[in-house]
């Protein structure tokens, strides 16, 4: 597999003759023409090569940058639904890269002019895998187990695993998003209240003073002024970090870098609730991989290679070894699979099949289950991210309170 990630170039280059509709004469009584066209390969070297072979040449290749947006101008449901129109016409006896190109050439619109990336590549010879890869949509390890199947001569197999995977993967997204989507409205819902006491409140008690003659009074008053000044702006600070910190976790979750996404991840299961919420996703997206390359037919040995591409998730990347090594030092498979992280119920399980289909569907049921647990701990995160906001924002409020309760008490013992 090349290392190297394809992409679209611009070239421009020279032929002895005019071979399209973009041919311009390079100068009058010259016999060369010269040529544009927008070309799919790994890098310059091989369309310099591709351009030899056709006795062309390269005058200019500059490559293709797309226009990063924030907003995909495709959608991830689309894109799961043309991955998934892919499977159908390859399950209807279509090879699968006559399959993806009747579904490309029925799609209209916005998504039509991204696709056409993915047509050129194949016109110009290029694998269904490497066209998907070209389009930018599908992440990594969707296109891993795709590369596998393609390797392996199961290809349309593959399709069938990669919409699974795809469709829990968007499931786990949608999760994370609601989290932090909750957090951003519990830190909105307390720098409001942080705001309003400090700006509002404090310089409001601060202006009115504190009408009295014991000088014990005006010393607690004073002291109490200036320590719910401080735990305002103390907090307030926290809260401004809490959102840069929050904002550039959703931009690393956005990102098309690979690297830079897989460290928002790994920041993301450091947080409480929020790490076994996660794993139980990613787990659920595992087993769900597992099941349907078992029930297609592929060894165990091979299924868990594919697996083990699809996940960047340290638990599910720790469990998968730990069941391929002990494949390989002869333990039975059953026994193999029942080890941790899965829970003792789980386990009974994966030791009662007697074969693959067997041992498919337990893995539907395991992964089915985590998903639960999964939706379970992102209840949970979102509750305890309320409590966490409310006791922050009260804080600031109690302080600000007491300073107002010593005010009253003074005026009140002045009247008297």
């Amino acid at each position: 597999m090349n290392p190297e990630k394809i992409k679209n170039f611009h070239v421009k280059y020279t032929l002895n003759h005019p071979a399209d509709n973009t041919a311009k004469s390079v100068g009058k009584g010259s016999l060369l023409f010269k040529h544009e066209a927008i070309m799919v390969a790994y890098n310059e070297r091989e369309i310099i090569g591709e351009l030899r072979e056709r006795g062309a040449s390269p005058l200019e290749i500059t490559p293709v940058k797309k226009n990063w947006t924030l907003l995909p101008s495709v959608s991830r449901n689309m894109k799961l639904q043309i991955l998934q129109s892919t499977s159908f016409n390859t399950r209807a006896g279509l090879s699968p890269t006559r399959a993806f190109e009747q579904v490309a050439l029925s799609i209209k619109g916005a998504a039509r002019i991204e696709i056409n990336d993915a047509l050129r590549g194949i016109a110009q010879g290029r694998s269904l895998v490497e066209a998907l890869d070209l389009l930018g949509w599908y992440d990594e390890s969707t296109i891993a187990i795709l590369r596998s199947g393609e390797s392996t001569g199961q290809l349309s197999l593959a399709i069938q695993t990669a919409v699974t995977h795809y469709g829990k993967n968007s499931d786990l997204l949608k999760l994370m998003f609601g989290a932090v989507i909750w957090t951003s409205l519990d830190i909105f819902m307390a720098i409001q209240a942080i705001i309003g006491t400090r700006f509002g409140l404090i310089p409001s008690v601060a202006s009115q003073g504190i009408t009295t003659d014991d000088p014990d009074v005006k010393i607690n008053f004073e002291q109490a002024l200036e320590q719910a000044t401080l735990i305002n702006d103390i907090l307030l600070i926290g809260t401004g970090l809490c959102i840069v910190g929050l904002l550039l976790l959703i931009s690393g979750l956005l990102s098309k870098n690979t690297e830079i996404n897989n460290k928002c991840r790994l920041v993301l299961s450091s947080i409480p609730l929020l790490g076994p919420m996660l794993d139980n996703a990613a787990l659920s997206s595992v087993m769900a991989v597992l099941s349907s390359l078992l029930q297609g037919g592929v060894k165990t040995g091979e299924s868990l290679k594919i697996a083990l591409r699809a996940t960047k998730n340290r638990l599910c990347t720790a469990y998968l070894s730990t069941v391929g090594d002990q494949l390989q030092r002869g333990e039975s498979i059953r026994k193999s699979f029942a080890i941790e992280p899965l829970e003792m119920s789980e386990k009974i399980v994966f030791q009662s099949c007697n074969d693959a289909q067997q041992l498919s569907t337990a893995m539907g049921n395991v992964g089915n289950l985590r998903e639960e647990m999964a939706k379970k701990f992102a209840k949970k995160f979102a509750t305890a991210a309320l409590l966490v906001s409310l006791s922050y924002s009260g804080i600031a409020v109690g302080f600000s309170l007491w300073v107002v309760y010593l005010q009253n008490s003074a005026m009140m013992g002045g009247a008297q």
